[in-house]
């Protein structure tokens, strides 16, 4: 999992499987495969006014976030 926010940039989270053996493996992280993630409200007037996405780990520990503000924010689907 990749995870990365640039100042007005979009913010990514990005997975991609793999396994892990004995020789080196390089792994490639595509944005082109991420979506845009959203909220969707019944008011239609209603406007965002910030996001953010964040891993975080067992015990509830923050490994990172990405997206503040009114940054667009991609997500690679994940199960």
């Amino acid at each position: 999992m990749a995870l990365y926010s640039d100042w007005q940039r979009p913010s990514y989270v990005l997975t991609r499987t793999f396994k892990v053996g004995t020789a080196a493996t390089t792994v490639t992280f595509d944005e082109r495969a991420a979506k845009k993630t959203g909220i969707r409200v019944d008011d239609t007037t209603a406007t965002r006014g910030s996001s953010a996405v964040w891993i975080s780990v067992p015990g509830g520990g923050l490994a990172g976030f990405a997206g503040s503000g009114a940054d667009k924010v991609y997500v690679t689907p994940f199960s």
